[in-house]
């Protein structure tokens, strides 16, 4: 009997494939870094716009423009459909108020990997980042 040799054949496997799995790998790293980063800033956003709204007692105009222009954004806002903005104030039973916004963000995502498997999910090549944080109109409302 003769013993064929094998050891080849993994090395050949292993270089067609590895590339693949590097590309899947660092594609995942590329696009969910993204959707962390840009989820950070969204959080800074809506916490930065609710804060400013109860402590100034802002319209939700002057909050809806307070967002656009975020300064330290790493997106940009002025784009139709890139982030919806809910704002509510809240009566509470005291006599106070809150206002409490609510921020959703579309993240694009850049490898065609994930686009297709985020597609085949959600129906859209985006991942959709939501948040929202609330702050109370305090007693003394600062002047502008």
């Amino acid at each position: 009997m003769r013993k064929t040799k094998k050891k080849g054949q993994a090395i050949v496997e292993m270089a067609i494939l590895f590339p693949v799995f590097l590309l899947v790998i660092v594609g995942g790293i590329v696009d969910f870094g993204f959707a962390f980063y840009n989820m950070l800033a969204l959080e800074q956003v809506a916490n930065d716009a609710a804060q400013t709204g109860a402590e100034q007692n802002l319209s939700d105009e002057q909050i809806r423009s307070f967002i656009s222009s975020y300064s330290s954004s790493p997106v940009s806002w002025s784009h139709p459909g890139i982030y919806t903005a809910n704002i509510s104030t809240i009566n509470m039973s005291d006599g106070s108020s809150m206002k409490r916004i609510s921020l959703e963000y579309n993240s694009k995502t850049y490898t065609p990997f994930y686009q297709t498997a985020i597609n085949s999910v959600t129906g859209n090549d985006y991942i959709v980042l939501r948040t929202q944080a609330t702050y109370k109109v305090p007693n003394t409302v600062l002047s502008q």
